[in-house]
């Protein structure tokens, strides 16, 4: 029995070799560590406890380290997709608007860079104009209701910073018109 223990001693500690590749096995998992425990068990108590500090450094601190560099690679990760969810958030914003421009000049046809509510009126009979106010999920038909979200001041004109800023507004999370 004593030979045995021998045997398992000399083939897990004999050589530095083995010392180091006994000890890789038993923090990865190629053999139980609870088994390499009992093999040092000839060798005294000192032994054993330099071999549970060994095993506690390894699994707890080393794997603890791993665990934080994984974790912040991640976090850098994450900083990257939201600064592209915000490029496309801009450049959509940035197309909408120069879409709702078009429309405002297409409205404002006498050019005094104001919509009135006859205006308004005529221009949302074009198929386009209400397709426009229809992907916002406002209603076209109630004219007098969506120019009057639209006019701000409440001075019976609507100008292109209005226009654009009421458009804007129910592109957002209120899609109807509030009144």
């Amino acid at each position: 029995h004593s030979a045995d223990v021998s045997d398992d001693l000399r083939n897990s500690f004999g050589t530095l070799t083995r010392s180091t590749f006994t000890l890789f096995m038993a923090i990865s998992g190629g053999e139980d560590w609870g088994q390499i425990y009992e093999t040092l068990s000839p060798l005294g108590w000192s032994y054993r406890c330099l071999f549970l500090g060994y095993m506690f450094y390894a699994v707890f601190a080393f794997m603890n380290v791993i665990t934080a560099v994984v974790v912040e690679n991640m976090m850098e990760a994450s900083k990257s997709d939201r600064q592209i969810l915000v490029t496309g958030e801009l450049k959509a914003k940035g197309a909408f608007l120069k879409n709702m421009e078009r429309v405002f000049e297409a409205v404002d046809a006498d050019g005094t860079g104001d919509i009135t509510l006859d205006e308004l009126q005529e221009h949302l009979q074009d198929t386009n104009t209400c397709a426009y106010f229809a992907a916002l999920g406002v209603d076209a038909h109630q004219v007098s209701q969506l120019f009057s979200l639209l006019d701000e001041d409440q001075s019976g004109l609507v100008s292109r910073e209005e226009f654009l800023k009421g458009c804007l507004n129910l592109r957002g999370d209120a899609k109807g018109i509030d009144i």
